[in-house]
């Protein structure tokens, strides 16, 4: 199976708390993609070539509560067609706090893939990931 890719450029605050759903959708009108039993990682980098990444998310597999855990939801269970093809990333605080050295912007870059169940990337969401300095340290 090939991989679709989407590109989308995040920007995020340090110290806040960044959440964006995004859908997965195909064809013309579009229709959304089933996403049950998908999981997702992120990894985000100063630089592509960064061996270390800055921010990385995992798949959470339990419900999403807001200020809990910092992840990769898929929010399609299979029974709420208006959660058909959804996908949320949300990356909380703790995780932000403290990002930009100096207080200067980070220009930076990520990859988020989607794996079907049995464990195949079908989703690359990429783009640039901005950080935006903030006094909260």
């Amino acid at each position: 199976m090939d991989c679709v890719s989407y590109n989308y450029d995040m920007v995020i605050k340090e110290g806040g708390t960044y959440d964006r759903w995004h859908r997965w959708s195909y064809g013309d009108p579009p229709v959304p993609v089933d996403l049950v039993g998908y999981t997702g990682v992120l990894q985000g980098r100063k630089k592509l070539t960064d061996e270390l990444p800055l921010i990385e998310l995992p798949s959470v597999l339990t419900p999403w509560v807001a200020d809990t855990n910092s992840g990769i939801y898929i929010l399609d269970d299979g029974v709420d067609a208006s959660l058909k093809g959804r996908y949320r990333v949300y990356i909380t605080n703790e995780i932000t706090t403290g990002l930009c050295a100096m207080h200067k912007d980070i220009d930076g870059v990520y990859t988020l893939f989607l794996y079907n169940s049995v464990g195949e990337a079908v989703v690359c969401q990429s783009g640039k990931m901005t950080i935006k300095a903030s006094a909260v340290q």
